[in-house]
């Protein structure tokens, strides 16, 4: 048995062979969640196997973690190639789960579970936008457990027929030695010339319509 941070018995987890499957560049907060989440595996002592799409940035992040990276073409959703491909690594590597993190992806390992028996495969829903007939499908058939990002999601998968025990929360974890309270922000004022004594609320995130900057600028002019 092993041990959590607050002193409660924690069951030790044989030692598991996971691919993650992650098309986008590491540019994106999706893509940095599925690459902590790999790293936090491998230190648990599995072995990952992190697949990208071709994006030459991975090759050193996943070198210096000491996770095992493999690329697939991940053109589109209908992408046979990358299909066969993941077939392949499943069955060589002998993989035991298969965690996707973005639609694209999880059409690719949908596809894949008709040509190979596919172990255990998790998916990620990280938005509140309501599904399509097709999305749907995937996540009532072959899938064997949906992570949702939030209760919100959760709720919406189970009111649009996805099983109930097929659906979980989990919320993204923060890094307390990066973001605690003690950290200092005096680099980023200089930088940005913000003065030492102003109150600072900002929003970190892309720049896309359905993030919300609207009601953000609307609650800052408020708090403001």
């Amino acid at each position: 048995m092993s041990w959590n941070r607050v002193g409660e018995r924690m069951p030790v987890v044989p030692r598991m062979t996971i691919l993650q499957l992650n098309g986008r560049g590491p540019q994106s907060g999706g893509s940095r969640q599925a690459f902590l989440l790999a790293a936090a595996l491998r230190q648990r002592g599995h072995r990952v196997l992190f697949v990208t799409g071709p994006h030459p940035q991975w090759k050193s992040l996943c070198c210096q973690a000491d996770i095992e990276w493999y690329t697939l073409p991940l053109r589109h959703r209908w992408d046979m190639r990358s299909v066969w491909l993941l077939r392949r690594l499943i069955r060589q590597e002998g993989v035991e789960v298969v965690h996707v993190h973005k639609g694209k992806e999880h059409t690719i390992a949908f596809w894949t579970s008709f040509c190979t028996e596919m172990p255990v495969l998790v998916a990620n829903r990280g938005v509140s936008f309501p599904t399509n007939f097709w999305s749907r499908l995937k996540y009532r058939y072959r899938v064997d457990v949906t992570v949702a990002v939030s209760e919100a999601v959760r709720r919406q998968l189970i009111a649009e027929g996805v099983p109930p025990e097929k659906v979980v929360t989990v919320y993204g974890g923060v890094d307390l030695t990066r973001f605690h309270p003690a950290v200092s922000g005096h680099r980023i004022r200089q930088e940005l010339r913000i003065p030492a004594r102003a109150r600072v609320v900002t929003k970190v995130a892309h720049i896309l319509p359905w993030k919300g900057y609207e009601t953000f600028l609307t609650a800052a002019a408020l708090v403001r």
